[in-house]
């Protein structure tokens, strides 16, 4: 079996690509995608991590706070978010940046935080879970980049599963996503981000806020096992 990432869509695979592809059994996908060697795959979602991460201190929202952040590095897609957010008009929001800055990317960040004091806070280290966990819970609003990646499909499964929005690119999955769990808690603008759109998106998060919590019964964790359970004895038995 193996695990089809976005990021193949639309990219010549690679000679190791073509003939794991050739040997495996199932190719498995977290959305509707196909493989870098067109072939088609097996939906499985992202489980939701509420179970995960009980009894990890978690810290109030603060009011007017937007995340970026990642597991480790962050992507370059965020630079992109750093530079829009400096040239919206939100006085009442702050960006808190938290995650490794790329080497060939700090001088970027360095200027655009240093042009607009009061507005950024970083936090340049890798996060353990435990500051992951603190970082999303402390933002109103969490940001994310390319939301298709399986990277970026971690730290909104995350985010969901700690009761925060998130504002992602208007795509068919992530429209699939906002029917599931529930619109009000994915907010999505259209191409890319642009500070027209991150002020609208914020304007319309402050007249309607997320209610109850998100849905996310179908990404219960022992129902997701279950469908690798499936796949995998599928593949046992061709093998």
């Amino acid at each position: 079996m193996r695990t089809v990432r976005a990021e193949e869509v639309g990219r010549a695979p690679s000679r190791a690509e073509v003939i794991i592809d050739q040997a495996a059994a199932s190719l498995v996908s977290l959305t509707a995608t196909t493989s870098s060697t067109g072939h088609a795959t097996v939906i499985i979602a992202h489980s939701h991590l509420r179970d995960r991460f009980l009894g990890f201190p978690r810290a109030e929202s603060v009011p007017g706070r937007i995340l970026i952040t990642a597991h480790d590095e962050l992507p370059a897609a965020y630079e992109a978010v750093v530079k829009v957010f400096a040239a919206s008009d939100l006085p009442e929001w702050t960006l808190r940046i938290a995650g490794a800055v790329p080497a060939e990317l700090e001088d970027s960040y360095t200027r655009t935080l240093a042009d607009h004091t009061g507005a950024f806070s970083l936090r340049d280290e890798a996060l353990s879970d435990a500051a992951r966990v603190e970082e999303i819970s402390q933002a109103e609003l969490v940001v994310v980049a390319a939301p298709e990646s399986n990277e970026s499909q971690s730290i909104i499964l995350l985010a969901l599963s700690l009761d925060r929005a998130v504002l992602v690119e208007d795509t068919a999955a992530m429209r699939t996503l906002a029917d599931e769990v529930g619109s009000e808690w994915v907010r999505r603008h259209p191409g890319a981000l642009t500070a027209d759109a991150l002020e609208t998106a914020l304007l319309a998060l402050r007249s309607s806020p997320p209610a109850d919590r998100p849905n996310l019964d179908a990404r219960e964790p022992n129902a997701i096992s279950a469908q690798y359970t499936a796949v995998f004895r599928a593949a046992a038995g061709e093998h």
